[in-house]
């Protein structure tokens, strides 16, 4: 290049290009990508094969479950969710009533009030710091 002179190098330095940056060398043999990758790649493929066989086993014993026809006949309950209310609730009978399970569910209105006012919400799971709310509970009812 115009204006640019050649670094010196003398017997024991290695050889640098002109921006001071070391030359790649060709190896024999493989290079440490042409081994992890493919190592990562069939790691990768085996998590999903795992996860589509886990997926089958929760479908097969969902549909054998007594509320599945219920709880996947309600608008935004899939498999997913529906396996999810089931570990987390089960049957239900752990609630001493609709109410109890609605409130634990955070969907129950609670009133607070100090003096002449008052207010009216609701406390959903995700307010909790549950991190799939709505599918998933803060703690057990227990």
């Amino acid at each position: 290049l115009p204006g640019k002179s050649t670094p010196n190098t003398t017997s024991c330095e290695s050889p640098r290009d002109i921006n001071g940056w070391m030359p790649v060398r060709k190896t024999r043999g493989p290079s440490t990508l042409d081994v992890v990758i493919p190592s990562l790649a069939r790691s990768l493929a085996a998590v999903h094969d795992q996860r589509r066989a886990l997926e089958a086993q929760i479908n097969t014993l969902l549909e054998a479950h007594p509320l599945h026809p219920v709880l996947t006949s309600m608008p935004g309950v899939g498999v997913r969710t529906a396996a999810v209310l089931l570990v987390t609730v089960g049957d239900g009978t752990g609630f001493a009533s609709a109410a109890h399970l609605a409130s634990y569910a955070g969907l129950a209105p609670t009133t607070k009030s100090s003096g002449p006012r008052f207010m009216v919400s609701t406390h959903h799971a995700a307010e909790t710091g549950s991190s799939n709310a709505p599918c998933s509970f803060p703690h057990s009812p227990a």
